[in-house]
C-alpha cells in the first residue's frame, strides 16, 4: 500500500483549488467514481486511508461513506505526469453499488445486477441519480 506521493498535486493549475480524483477498484481495475480533492482531503486520505473528498455541493470535507458506511480504503494513490490528477485504486468495505456491475459511459445503457447474497441500498437510490448528478454539473 502506497498513499505516499513522491510529489505534490499542483492544486493551483485549477482555479478552485481541487484535481480530479479517479477512483478505480484495486482489484477489477473498473473505474467506481471520479470526485475532486483539494490539499486538505488528500492528506486525510493518506492519513487514515479512508477515501476522502472535497465537495463542491457540501463546501466541506466529505468522506465516501461517512452516512452509510459503504467506505472506499485507499491502497494506492498515483499521480499523473502533469501533477493534475490522482489515480486511487481503492476497495470497497461492502457493495458500494454492487456486485457485478458494469458502467459503460456514452451512450450506452448502465447495466446492474444485485448480488445475490449481499444486500444492496442501489435500487433505492438509482431513481435519484440522474438529477443528482445533473445537478452538480
Amino acid at each position: 500500500m502506497t498513499l505516499a506521493l513522491s510529489r505534490t498535486p499542483d492544486f493551483e493549475k485549477m482555479p478552485d483549488g481541487l484535481v480530479p480524483a479517479i477512483i478505480q477498484d484495486a482489484h477489477t481495475a473498473a473505474v467506481l467514481m471520479l470526485g475532486y480533492m483539494n490539499a486538505e482531503s488528500l492528506q486525510k486520505t493518506q492519513e487514515t486511508g479512508l477515501v476522502t473528498f472535497f465537495s463542491r455541493s457540501k463546501q466541506r470535507l466529505w468522506t465516501k461513506g461517512e452516512e452509510s458506511g459503504h467506505v472506499l480504503r485507499a491502497q494506492n494513490i498515483l499521480l499523473d505526469c502533469d501533477d493534475d490528477t490522482l489515480l486511487i485504486q481503492a476497495t470497497m468495505s461492502r457493495a458500494i453499488f454492487c456486485i457485478n456491475w458494469k458502467i459503460l459511459f456514452g451512450n450506452e445503457k448502465m447495466l446492474l445486477r444485485r448480488h445475490p447474497t449481499r444486500r444492496s441500498y442501489l435500487p433505492a437510490v438509482l431513481p435519484k441519480l440522474p438529477k443528482k448528478w445533473a445537478k452538480k454539473q
